[in-house]
């Protein structure tokens, strides 16, 4: 806890619809709401948290060491040397802290500054950039404004730091929102694993409840002091179901939800619904006169009332669905002293039925009543329908009604037969398989023409082609010359013998 000890603490600014940055005195002094709200703070950490006080005015100086939870008298000792004396100086508060907390083997280290931002030119600037360094390093910074002074320029350091501004307008809401901050930076608010609640406090919605299933997740809080905890959960005992009287009505917080992420084990419940209806129940306001009751009948809701004047002439009922959508239903006399209606339900969950007297008066409230829709019709068991089974059973030529002892025995039943022709379904096939054997016959008499050649040349021509083609591929062997035969010889010797024959005759 950083805090403001400055001179301007000792007073006030919390001038109604104040905007400057000017100084108003009166009132209870900051420095003593700062008090005030560090005890609390530190009173709601946990035994094994650490937590430190810083002063700061002209320099920071450690007002309680940064330790485990102190006591309340170590607590009580160093806030009371808090005085509003000297300027502000803020310019070192991040980093003096931040030099504590890195010493520290915390898991969630945080810093919450306390001022009313009054201090020197610039230095609000600087420590922006100085919270942005830190949340680099895992340090989150978060700031609570006091009166108006700058308080619009306080913002951006926790906006840089990664932590979470209050204006703090309403110094009477201070200490309240450091506990809230300190309680929120020293845990992780959400908490998700499997817990299993316990109850802690007695009411009609935990009389009949001895067991429940696990919830997957919840949101940490703290009950406020008027509040009794009829739930809690986690290892810190954190509460889960609380109520309290918030005037003439009551109010009910449940910290888990009742839907498929945290309380999906919730919905297989068989005490699910009951134990809605019966928190709605005890939450909505009871009229101790008259009487109302709710029956619900597949998807119709019937409305019973009863008012202690007989002589009524009117009652009206408001129907709240789950989704928050009403409707209004005039209720009928149908004997003396007892009215009723009915209404179509169109949304599975549980509804608040109001009833209320309608004079020329206006109107004064009966009783109200809690009606719940557990499943969409097509999910609810509507019974067996035996006139359309035994109808079913004779167009069909079965025996209609029988025993169970009856199931196998053939007697009286006469073999099914069906007919079915085929003609047209075959006709369609024939006509389908000549289309795809006129299909499949182009297709070949092309592949025939592709794979033969790139042209359409008679065999014998291609033939030749290629004989011709092989034919010059053979290389030619070196032609030897012939050698004169003897054959040829003897020829040459008879022909000169018959020319020289005729020479001489001539």
């Amino acid at each position: 806890l950083a805090i403001d000890t400055s001179e301007s603490m000792g007073e006030c600014h919390c001038a109604e619809g104040f905007t400057d940055t000017s100084r108003l005195p009166g009132g209870v002094t900051k420095t003593d709401i700062a008090r005030a709200g560090a005890v609390r703070a530190i009173d709601a950490l946990h035994a094994d948290d650490e937590v430190g006080v810083l002063g700061i005015d002209t320099e920071a100086r450690w007002l309680i060491d940064l330790q485990r939870v102190p006591s309340a008298d170590v607590v009580n000792a160093g806030l009371s040397t808090v005085t509003p004396a000297g300027q502000t100086d803020l310019s070192d508060s991040l980093t003096t802290a931040a030099e504590a907390l890195r010493q520290s083997n915390a898991g969630l280290k945080h810093i919450i500054l306390f001022s009313d931002g009054f201090t020197q030119p610039g230095a609000l600037a600087n420590l922006a950039d100085d919270a942005a360094d830190l949340l680099e390093e895992g340090i989150t910074v978060s700031v609570v404004a006091t009166g108006e002074g700058a308080a619009r320029e306080l913002e951006p350091i926790a906006v840089a730091g990664g932590g979470r501004f209050y204006p703090g307008r309403d110094l009477t809401r201070i200490p309240e929102i450091l506990v809230q901050e300190s309680v929120i930076a020293s845990r992780s608010f959400i908490n998700e694993g499997d817990f299993l609640p316990t109850i802690t406090g007695l009411s009609p919605v935990t009389q009949g409840l001895t067991a429940t299933p696990s919830l997957f997740g919840f949101v940490a809080t703290t009950a406020q002091p008027s509040a009794t905890t009829l739930l809690t959960i986690g290892d810190e005992e954190d509460p889960l179901l609380a109520t309290w009287q918030a005037g003439l009505g009551r109010s009910t917080a449940f910290t888990s939800d009742a839907g498929m992420r945290w309380g999906q084990a919730w919905a297989d419940w068989d005490g699910y619904v009951d134990f809605w209806s019966t928190l709605v129940r005890d939450t909505f306001p009871q009229f101790s006169a008259g009487n109302v009751r709710t029956v619900v009948d597949g998807d119709e809701l019937r409305i019973v009332a009863d008012p202690a004047d007989t002589d009524t002439a009117r009652i009206d009922a408001v129907v709240t669905d789950p989704a928050g959508f009403t409707r209004t239903v005039q209720l009928a006399r149908t004997a003396t002293g007892t009215f009723e209606g009915s209404v179509r339900l169109e949304r599975p969950g549980a509804h608040a039925v109001s009833a209320s007297v309608v004079t020329a008066e206006g109107a004064s409230g009966l009783g109200s009543d809690v009606a719940s829709l557990s499943y969409s019709a097509e999910y609810r068991t509507t019974g067996v329908d035996i006139a359309v089974l035994e109808q079913l059973s004779e167009a069909t030529g079965g025996r209609g009604g029988i025993d169970a002892a009856q199931a196998f025995d053939g007697a009286g039943l006469e073999p099914g037969r069906s007919v079915m022709r085929l003609t047209t379904l075959l006709l369609a096939l024939a006509a389908l398989a000549w289309l795809v054997a006129i299909a499949l016959s182009r297709l070949w008499l092309r592949r025939r023409v592709v794979v033969g050649g790139e042209t359409s040349q008679p065999r014998s021509e291609q033939a030749r082609t290629r004989q011709s083609a092989a034919v010059d591929e053979v290389p030619e062997a070196p032609q030897k010359q012939p050698e004169p035969s003897t054959e040829a010889e003897s020829a040459s010797t008879v022909n000169a013998l018959l020319k020289s024959k005729r020479d001489r005759s001539t």
